[in-house]
């Protein structure tokens, strides 16, 4: 099991034994092995628990046990990496499709075990952290960048200075960037559509850097399943189109 800690207080009391001192911590993440014995005292705080079975953890750790009762602490770059991404995780994750939610969710945990396994000393962690955090790096320059229309695959990797072979891996799992780009542009068109249904649609389009009125209605179409139109008139059920899943 890993708390992640992701507002409040996050000073925590940790004693292996309830015959020994508690340990006072700053606790950004803890591991606790459910078969052993834990006292943690915490203050008013808002955290994750996050239950992992222990097949999950050894192919990191080969005896998952040996984590209970570590703690990362909330200042170290690893711990603030995956409370951005468990708090993004759980503003999005009801709108989500089964198969993406356990993508993300074991995403995250190759995340919390990478980060305990630099501080263990164990090698290939840094890199899975290095390339977590490029992988950030990227999509806050796009979500920043959403309105311009020029921005392109192309682009970004002049911008950024990073290689083809490298955007391929990190957006892999996306369908590459440049359907993450679209995907973006896509949902935040949706949430103009609704937001200024005075602004004709091929206007809309045309901010999101889609070429022509009907490029867009086809990858709008694509996308959600019903047209710009219908969109604006509410013809769509509220779980296909949750507002939620508009704008990441």
């Amino acid at each position: 099991m890993f708390q992640i800690f992701l507002g409040g207080d996050s000073g925590s009391v940790i004693s292996h034994s309830s015959k020994r001192p508690g340990t006072p911590l700053d606790a950004g993440i803890v591991a606790v092995d459910m078969d052993q014995p834990v006292n943690v005292l915490r203050r008013a705080c808002r955290h994750i628990t996050f239950m992992v079975p222990a097949s999950h953890v050894t192919p990191v750790f080969a005896d998952p046990g040996i984590l209970h009762g570590r703690v990362l602490a909330s200042a170290l770059p690893a711990v603030r990496l995956i409370v951005a991404r468990a708090n993004e995780l759980l503003r999005t994750i009801r709108s989500m499709p089964t198969p993406e939610r356990l993508r993300h969710l074991t995403s995250l945990l190759t995340l919390i075990l990478a980060a305990f396994g630099e501080e263990a000393g164990l090698s290939g962690s840094r890199s899975a952290l290095a390339r977590a955090a490029m992988f950030d790096d990227v999509r806050r320059f796009v979500r920043a960048n959403l309105g311009d229309s020029t921005l392109s695959p192309e682009s970004i990797i002049d911008q950024l200075g990073l290689s083809r072979p490298t955007i391929y891996r990190l957006f892999q799992h996306e369908g590459g960037l440049g359907a993450y780009l679209q995907g973006l542009r896509l949902r935040a068109a949706a949430a103009e559509l609704v937001r200024y249904p005075s602004i004709p649609i091929k206007d809309v389009g045309y901010a999101f850097g889609f070429g022509s009125a009907s490029a867009f209605t086809r990858a709008f179409r694509r996308s959600f399943d019903l047209a710009p139109q219908d969109l604006r008139q509410g013809e769509t059920p509220a779980a296909r189109l949750d507002r939620s899943d508009w704008v990441e």
